[in-house]
């Protein structure tokens, strides 16, 4: 009996061994080479992303908040390639000296991509990044995202990249004052993205909102709890989207400049 249940083990792990050998050892080989690569800044819903990317079902819905000792930053699909450049909250460090609004954001991010070269840059803030607490602070924190919007730009242009520019992101139960926010940065991204050859629109909120603006429940990954981060059923449709739109920028085919 013991025998049996000794091979049984053994049988396991060497199903274990073999599906991680074949689900992630080619994960370790992406590359940019050749490919449009796309340096990813974001937070918890880009952490989710790339996981959707790199994890089988099963294993995505039981780490939704977990980190897993396995890699998942990376990701390439045909002619383009990903990278996760994990970013700072724009408000960190706000009760240090010499605060200012985003410093810390575009410290992470310099550090992340570092010297190396990506043809373009996705740029997002988090659901959160919208929330004010009085009719008084929506213009303020308007003109707020906004700046660290032009300062993205002015870094891809330093570094001879795109940008790849997402609107905000929905929430299940946004407050009036949150909402205005979204909906004034989001026309902004409109107007911006028209005026800029090498800046493309992601939509992260018309794709994912009923008729009232709210992210809908389909698209939650617990809507019983009203969790505003996207599940896998979310990320699929904005995974189509934003090759929808690279296609478009690069004329169907991808490109490497680099």
């Amino acid at each position: 009996m013991r025998l049996i249940f000794f091979r049984i083990i053994v049988g396991f792990v060497f199903l274990f061994i073999a599906l991680a050998v074949t689900i992630y050892a080619p994960k370790l080989f992406y590359s940019p080479k050749n490919k449009y690569s796309i340096a990813m800044g974001g937070r918890s819903v880009m952490d989710m992303w790339f996981r959707y990317w790199n994890l089988p079902g099963v294993l995505n819905k039981i780490s939704v908040y977990k980190k897993w000792p396995i890699p998942y930053k990376k990701y390439q699909l045909k002619e383009f390639y990903f990278e996760y450049i994990p970013v700072c909250a724009p408000h960190q460090g706000f009760d240090k000296p010499n605060y200012e609004y985003g410093k810390a954001m575009f410290e992470s991010l310099s550090e992340g991509i570092g010297h190396r070269k990506f043809n373009a840059l996705l740029f997002k803030f988090c659901f959160v990044d919208f929330g004010v607490k009085s009719i008084e602070n929506i213009e303020g924190k308007v003109e707020s995202l906004i700046l660290l919007v032009k300062k993205a730009y002015e870094y891809t242009q330093r570094n001879k990249m795109d940008l790849l520019l997402c609107n905000s992101l929905p929430v299940m139960n946004p407050g009036p004052y949150d909402q205005e926010v979204r909906y004034r940065f989001n026309k902004w991204v409109d107007e911006f993205q028209k005026e800029k050859q090498d800046v493309v629109k992601i939509d992260l909120f018309g794709i994912l909102t009923d008729e009232k603006g709210k992210l809908k429940k389909e698209f939650s990954v617990e809507p019983e709890e009203s969790d505003s981060h996207p599940n896998m059923n979310a990320f699929k449709i904005l995974t189509e989207h934003l090759l929808q739109r690279i296609n478009k920028k690069t004329g169907g085919n991808g490109y490497a400049a680099i």
